[in-house]
């Protein structure tokens, strides 16, 4: 997923739970390995060619959730 906004991952999960009323913590460790990795900052930030959704993140939000059952 890539759009116009950049957020760390900590904060990507926080505010998904939040949009949600989940009302778990989110605690960041940056040394916390993610499928066996140390990530840097911009690890997981796509690069210079990626092209990026229009769509920004509270409007992705904000659409309904589709059921594929």
């Amino acid at each position: 997923m890539a759009g116009p906004q950049q957020f760390r991952l900590d904060q990507f999960i926080r505010r998904s739970l939040d949009a949600r009323h989940d009302p778990r913590e989110v605690i960041a460790d940056p040394h916390v390995r993610y499928f066996g990795a140390e990530l840097g900052e911009r690890t997981l930030v796509p690069g210079d060619t990626a092209i990026l959704a229009e769509t920004n993140f509270e409007a992705w939000l904000g659409q309904p959730v589709i059921s594929m059952a």
